[in-house]
C-alpha cells in the first residue's frame, strides 16, 4: 500500500524537476562531455592577433607604422613584394625573408589625412590597411592592420569646388573653409600651393578658423587642381598639417591644367 502511494509522488517529483530545470535553463538529465574546439591552424604568413591593432596615431600625413610579419612554418619564406589595399601607403622593404617559426617587421607609411565625405568633422576614425605578401608560393590571404586616426584640427569640408568660370569675370567668389580645434593648438596657419588662387587664415572664435580661399583673376585656360595646406602646432609639441584639394576650371580653355 505504501508503495502505491510513492510512486506517483516520485512522478510528480521528476515533473516538477523538469518544469524547474526549464524555467532555469539548467539541464537535468546527464550531458555529454563537451569537447574542446580544435583552432584552425595558422596561415603560412600573418599578423599575430595582439598585433594587428596598432592603436592612436595623430593624423599627419607621413605616418610610420610598424607591422611584424609571423612565419607559421618551418622554413624560411621570402617575400618578393606586396600588394596592398590603396596608394595612400609605402611598405618598406618590398623584399624580405621572414625565418622559420620567427618574425619580421615591415614599416608603412601612410597619408592619414584623407577623409572620406562621412568622415567630415570627426575627431577619432578608423582606418584598415590591407596588404597580401607576393611570394613564389600559393597565394597568400591578406594581411590587415587597423589603428585609431585622431585629428586635432577638424574641416567642415575636404574639398573646394570652384566650378566653370568666364576668364573674362574679374570678381571671383570666394570660398570658406572651417576649422575647429579638437585640442589645444597654439600657431595656426594656411597657404595656397598655386598661384591660381589665394588662401589667408583668421580666428573668429576661442579654437575655431575660417580660411578665405579666393581664385586668382582672370583665371588662366583650362581645368586646375591645387591645393590649401593647413599647419599648426599643438600644446604637446605634435607638428599637425592636412590638406584640402581646390579645383575650378576656365569653360574658355580647352587645355587641361593639374598641379
Amino acid at each position: 500500500m505504501r508503495m502505491r502511494t510513492l510512486v506517483p509522488i516520485a512522478v510528480t517529483s521528476i515533473a516538477i524537476a523538469v518544469v524547474a530545470g526549464i524555467a532555469t535553463g539548467r539541464a537535468i538529465w546527464p550531458q555529454p562531455a563537451l569537447t574542446t574546439p580544435v583552432n584552425a591552424p595558422l596561415p603560412p604568413l600573418y599578423v599575430a592577433e595582439d598585433k594587428r591593432d596598432l592603436g592612436e596615431v595623430w593624423e599627419t600625413s607621413d605616418a610610420v607604422l610598424t607591422i611584424p610579419i609571423s612565419n607559421s612554418t618551418d622554413k624560411p619564406i621570402e617575400i618578393l613584394d606586396f600588394e596592398t589595399s590603396c596608394d595612400c601607403g609605402e611598405i618598406s622593404p618590398r623584399r624580405l625573408t621572414v625565418p622559420a617559426n620567427g618574425t619580421a617587421n615591415v614599416t608603412v607609411k601612410m597619408d592619414l589625412t584623407r577623409r572620406t565625405i562621412q568622415q567630415i568633422g570627426l575627431d577619432r576614425r578608423r582606418f584598415t590597411h590591407s596588404f597580401k605578401p607576393v611570394t613564389s608560393s600559393p597565394k597568400h590571404d591578406p594581411l590587415e592592420v587597423q589603428w585609431i586616426v585622431r585629428s586635432g584640427a577638424v574641416f567642415n569640408h575636404c574639398a573646394i569646388h570652384f566650378g566653370a568660370t568666364s576668364p573674362r569675370e574679374k570678381a571671383q567668389a570666394t570660398r570658406t573653409l572651417k576649422i575647429a580645434a579638437r585640442t589645444n593648438i597654439l600657431k595656426i596657419k594656411a597657404r595656397a600651393l598655386s598661384d591660381r588662387f589665394s588662401a589667408s587664415i583668421r580666428q573668429v572664435s576661442e579654437g575655431n578658423w575660417e580660411v578665405e580661399v579666393i581664385p586668382a583673376s582672370p583665371l588662366l585656360p583650362g581645368t586646375w587642381q591645387s591645393e590649401v595646406a593647413i599647419e599648426w602646432l599643438q600644446a604637446d609639441a605634435f607638428r599637425g598639417h592636412s590638406k584640402v584639394t581646390v579645383t575650378g576650371r576656365n569653360v574658355a580653355g580647352a587645355t587641361k591644367v593639374f598641379e
